[in-house]
């Protein structure tokens, strides 16, 4: 009878636990009128884009996961096999790698880049690893586009050109970067760059992680960018092959489930400790003080950090359709992939709109969209649109979006491709008016110009897009171009 008695109480330890651990597994659910909402809302903005994949981690545990719309343009639904190139966020994963190498001791962020790569120009052999992970480095930005040149044509050229400032002085995005980390990780391990971070971010060989940053190959599963043409009223794939030499910056593809299991084991400590991580996570400091748009979010070592939703989060963004936020305080990450582009970008409206419906503290406040807001008049009659522009600013800056210059930029290109290119150039006029110190905008209206036949305005505004970034390709062909037709 005391056996008996004894597991009697044995069983009912046993199930008490066991009730514990199913209410605090309840407790790290979802409530079903949040994932209605957060449902209805992707709904929603599936209007913006072609596809997606959203999934969210609350305390370490997957709480919602979603897949909406097309992979492609041939109808196939987004799906859990679906791959979507991250564009940038890949460099999260190498900036990992490189926090890898700095625990073992292999790397410094102080050391010159000298050290690792070979034949640099004088004035650069002083730009250090922490350069390049916080784009301080005055390196020039080699042509991405050119992804069938080879590596050493690549450097030829590049070594020709000045650096665009003293390392350590500014913060200007630059492609270069990486591709010189790609070089110190290989220099350092002895392999591949891309063997090297499969190998010690992805030890699960089921993975099958693909690097290319080849996005005209056509590869089961994965989808591409789509930009919406408004004069045609479709999605159409855009084109690029940056070329193996891109993959550090942006060549990862991922399934959602695999970047759900990359994040699993990031908030496991189990790539770098988390002393490592906070190294990684403090903003670098530069000798110029830089602010992004809001003057509130800072640049880490590869990373960004946010300030939206009254909160730090860490993250990064890819080719203006994927998003990756981690807000530490909630332990909340969020992770969502689109692949198509039509208005303006919607990955980071998307992540804070989730996390203020998560939890209420985290609530987003989205600034309406001025292209929404001014488009009908404009192509009614191109001086109202303006006029309402000016008023709308004058009246309700806080409603609207006014420091998005892709919006109006939209809309001129809008305006340009239905053979309305007086009003294209008005809006242009606008453009630059309100990006003085923005290079495409010149580069824009310098279209403008150059399609209306106007060529000597044309030149003047594309010379002025090429001072403002001595980078642009675009340019440079264009003021060869015209000069050669005024010659």
């Amino acid at each position: 009878m005391k056996h008996i008695k004894t597991i009697i109480v044995y069983f009912l330890i046993l199930l008490s636990i066991e009730c514990k651990n199913e209410k605090k597994e309840v407790s790290e659910k979802l409530s079903t009128e949040k994932i209605i909402k957060i449902d209805t809302y992707l709904k929603a903005e599936l209007s913006n884009t072609l596809g997606l994949a959203v999934a969210v981690i609350k305390n370490k545990k997957l709480i919602y996961k979603n897949y909406l719309g097309k992979e492609n343009l041939k109808n196939k639904k987004v799906n859990g096999k679906t791959i979507f190139p991250l564009y940038s966020i890949s460099k999260l994963i190498t900036s990992v790698g490189v926090f890898q190498l700095i625990e073992e001791n292999k790397i410094h962020l102080d050391d010159n880049i000298s050290l690792y790569i070979d034949g640099l120009p004088k004035e650069w052999k002083n730009i250090q690893v922490k350069n390049l992970l916080t784009h301080s480095s005055g390196l020039p930005d080699y042509n991405i586009i050119e992804g069938k040149i080879s590596d050493s044509i690549t450097l030829e050229n590049l070594f020709k050109e000045k650096l665009r400032f003293k390392q350590g002085e500014h913060w200007e995005y630059n492609q270069t970067n990486f591709w010189f980390l790609t070089k110190i990780i290989e220099k350092v391990t002895n392999q591949s760059f891309e063997s090297f971070i499969i190998n010690n971010q992805f030890s699960n060989k089921k993975n099958n992680i693909l690097y290319s940053s080849n996005f005209i190959k056509p590869i089961p599963n994965r989808s591409f960018k789509y930009s919406f043409n408004d004069s045609t009223d479709n999605w159409e794939k855009i084109n690029y092959n940056f070329g193996k030499r891109a993959n550090s910056a942006g060549g990862l593809n991922f399934t959602l489930n695999q970047f759900i299991e990359w994040n699993k084991n990031f908030d496991n400590n189990n790539f770098i400790q988390p002393d490592t991580k906070h190294k990684m996570w403090t903003p670098f400091k530069y000798k110029t003080p830089f602010y992004f748009e809001n003057k509130k979010d800072k640049f880490l070592y590869g990373w960004q950090q946010y300030s939206t939703n009254n909160e730090t989060s860490y993250g990064f963004t890819g080719g203006v359709v994927t998003g990756y936020r981690k807000f530490i305080n909630q332990n909340l990450t969020i992770i969502v992939l689109t692949n198509g582009l039509k208005d303006t970008p919607i990955h980071n409206k998307i992540i804070n709109t989730i996390a203020g419906i998560i939890d209420e503290n985290l609530e987003f406040y989205q600034k309406k969209s001025i292209r929404k807001a001014i488009i009908g008049k404009v192509k009614k009659d191109v001086n109202e649109g303006i006029s309402y522009y000016y008023e709308l600013k004058k009246t309700k800056t806080e409603v609207y979006n006014f420091s998005n210059e892709r919006e109006l930029n939209t809309i001129g290109y809008e305006l340009l491709r239905s053979g309305k290119t007086d009003d294209a150039i008005e809006i242009f006029k606008l453009l630059v008016s309100e990006f003085p110190e923005s290079s495409n905008p010149y580069d824009s209206i310098g279209e403008g110009y150059y399609k209306k036949g106007l060529y000597i305005e044309s030149l003047k505004n594309y010379k002025k897009s090429l001072a403002l970034n001595p980078n642009s390709l675009n340019a440079k062909k264009m003021i060869l171009k015209i000069e050669k037709l005024t010659n």
